[in-house]
């Protein structure tokens, strides 16, 4: 009995052991099998980055590619684009003698180059993928043909008032009032007569003159309000004295010089002649480019011909009634006169 249990209890060890090894091997086999598995997920997915990769690569190349050939397809924006013959600056105006580039651009090729260079930053363009831009050298050529030839349409002629140094350079340029505007106004509307009047304009510098002690000062035509720094004639009534008259025409002989600057400024720069059919706020502008390359000219010694000269007909005297203003013509009378004392001393 004890023997036949034995053996059933070893047999039965026999088939535990066998099931145990069954499912070690099952459990080693799916092991396996998911590593496996787990491997061929890696490279698929692998390769699926990799196709996936080179799928975005060529639909790149090929959005490049469509992109280039719709670019070279395209037209030029002809409604601001429009394409014109160079061969005005290339081939005429590069090869001007030197009395020819004068008459055009009325200053000489070396001060124009001065130009260039010193606004290079301003004027200046890039290339851009519509058009290619104007060279500066050309830009500035165009501008200064343009100032120096003459409009049609909006008259600029009195459209600004100026103060002349005895070099005949613009000191100070006031733009913007309408020709009939009264000088005495467009002074007094200037920042000019506000540092004047401050007393921030001049040096503090006095001198003696016909025993008064007199500082800087401007001379004006009748037409300005007399002022300690703003010196005008002697209202010519019949009567004034014979020292008065002289005053008034050395006064009138130094004064004498603006008219000359305007006269070289106008036949130099002649879209200040006539008319100019520009905006009105960009005709302010040119008033004052004109005016800057007038100094520029003059410091220059820049040439200028005789053919330039403007007419007595083209540039109306424009006489205007004198600017009396109570209370202010006493702060100049004072000066005035002891200018008169120190004519009539140097004379004797």
């Amino acid at each position: 009995m004890t023997t036949k249990k034995s053996v059933d209890f070893a047999y039965a060890m026999d088939q535990l052991k066998a099931i145990g090894l069954l499912a070690i091997t099952f459990w080693e086999y799916f092991q396996e099998k998911r590593r496996i598995d787990d491997e061929n997920s890696y490279m698929r997915l692998r390769r699926q980055r990799v196709a996936s990769k080179q799928r975005l690569k060529s639909l790149l190349h090929n959005r490049r590619q469509r992109r280039l050939i719709f670019s070279k397809s395209l037209r030029s924006p002809l409604t601001w684009s429009y394409p014109r013959s160079d061969d005005w600056w290339t081939e005429i105006a590069c090869n001007y003698t030197d009395d020819q580039w004068l008459q055009d651009f009325r200053l000489s090729r070396e001060t124009f180059s001065y130009i260039c260079v010193n606004i290079r930053g301003l004027m200046e363009k890039k290339d851009t993928n519509f058009r290619l831009c104007i060279p500066l050298k050309k830009r500035v050529a165009i501008a200064l043909f343009k100032l120096a030839s003459t409009a049609e349409y909006r008259l600029i002629g009195g459209l600004f008032g100026a103060v002349v140094d005895g070099k005949g350079r613009f000191w100070d340029v006031c733009v913007g009032s309408p020709g009939s505007t009264h000088d005495a106004r467009v002074l007094r509307r200037s920042q000019f007569f506000v540092n004047a009047t401050n007393g921030t304009l001049f040096p503090g510098k006095l001198r003696n003159i016909g025993g008064q002690d007199v500082g800087y000062y401007i001379l004006g035509d009748a037409a300005y309000p007399l002022q300690s720094w703003l010196l005008k004639p002697y209202q010519d009534t019949g009567r004034l004295t014979a020292e008065k008259e002289q005053y008034n025409v050395t006064t009138s002989r130094a004064r004498a010089i603006v008219e000359h600057s305007f006269g070289r400024l106008k036949g130099r720069w002649r879209c200040l002649l006539k008319r100019n059919d520009c905006d009105l706020e960009l005709v302010k502008d040119m008033v004052e480019t004109c005016c800057v390359l007038h100094n520029l000219c003059e410091l220059n010694r820049e040439e200028f011909s005789t053919d330039w000269n403007v007419h007595e007909h083209q540039v109306p005297p424009g006489v205007q009634p004198p600017a009396v203003v109570p209370g202010e013509e006493a702060q100049g009378r004072d000066a005035r006169d002891a200018l008169l004392r120190h004519f009539v001393t140097e004379r004797l």
